[in-house]
Parts: structure tokens; sequence; C-alpha cells
């Protein structure tokens, strides 16, 4: 499968996804609206034939733009601690909490 090309704002929000960080912050970092970033979320699923944005992230990693395995690093020893009782407090996912 050939991917189609994105333009470099879609690339930046992609890499963006990655990294794990919501609409409203992406939009915050790169200061446009949160509508711009669904709209440019939109034309990458559309250019890559994807239908969420785990696919997109699972892409970016794929292609060498971001490297997810350190934050997977994180994630993990994040878990394990809380799973062996080495942490006081629990671990929740990046995603879930309060204003997820």
């Amino acid at each position: 499968m050939e991917l189609k090309a994105l333009t470099p704002e879609e690339k930046q929000v992609a890499i963006l996804i990655a990294s794990g960080l919501r609409d409203k912050e992406i939009g915050a970092r790169l200061y446009i609206s949160k509508r711009l970033v669904c709209k440019r979320i939109q034309s990458i699923k559309k250019k890559w034939s994807v239908q969420s944005r785990v696919s997109i992230g699972i892409m970016v990693c794929h292609l060498g733009w971001y490297d997810c395995s350190e934050k997977a690093r994180v994630i993990s020893s994040q878990w394990a601690k809380n799973k062996h009782g080495a942490s006081g407090t629990n671990f929740r996912h990046p995603r879930v909490g309060k204003d997820a």
C-alpha cells in the first residue's frame, strides 16, 4: 500500500498525535484552533486510509517520525511499579483522568 504524502502541517499534527497529545493540546502547541486540528486529522485519515488516531500514531512510528518505544517503556515501568505495589499512587493511563 502506498501512502499519500502529508503536508508539513499534517505531518506536525500526526507526530503530536503519536506523542499522545489531545486535539486541544495540539492546537495550543501549534497556535491553531481545535477545529483546524480536527480538519487536519480528517485529512490524514483520508490520505492514509485509516480510521483512528491510534492508526495514525502507529504509522508515524513505523515511518520513523517519532520514537514511540521510549513512551512505551515509561508507561510499562509505571504500570509494573503499580502492579507490584512499589508505587503509592494508582497508575492511570495518560488519557484517563478527570479531563479525559
